[in-house]
C-alpha cells in the first residue's frame, strides 16, 4: 500500500459529444450540477487512533474533512484533507461547445 494522496492527476480531454476541433464548453450555470461533501468513514476508525475535524474554506464554504493519524511504524505523523467532488449535466440546452475553426 502506498502513501495516502491522489490516484492520479489527469488531463480529461476525452469528450464524447465534441466535434472535430471542439477546443472548450461555455454554458450558463443551469447547464452543470456540482455536489462537494465529506466521504464516509467508518465508526472504527476513531479506535485505530484517527482524529477528524471538519473545516470550512473560507469564501466558497465548502466543508473538508481533516484526518490525522500516527504512524508508530515510522514514528511519523500524517495528516490528510478529504473532499468528494461530483458533477453532471443538467440542462443540455445552456451550453456551446467553442471551437478553433
Amino acid at each position: 500500500m502506498g502513501l495516502p494522496g491522489w490516484n492520479a492527476v489527469a488531463q480529461n480531454d476525452y469528450w464524447t459529444g465534441a466535434t472535430a476541433n471542439t477546443v472548450g464548453f461555455a454554458c450558463d450555470p443551469q447547464a452543470i450540477g456540482v455536489g462537494a461533501g465529506l466521504p464516509m468513514t467508518p465508526e472504527s476508525a476513531g479506535r485505530g487512533g484517527l482524529r477528524q475535524s471538519v473545516i470550512t474554506v473560507p469564501g466558497i464554504g465548502i466543508s473538508v474533512q481533516l484526518n490525522e493519524w500516527f504512524s508508530l511504524a515510522s514514528r511519523v505523523d500524517w495528516a490528510t484533507y478529504d473532499v468528494v467532488f461530483g458533477a453532471c449535466s443538467l440542462d443540455a440546452t445552456a451550453g456551446v461547445l467553442l471551437k478553433s475553426a
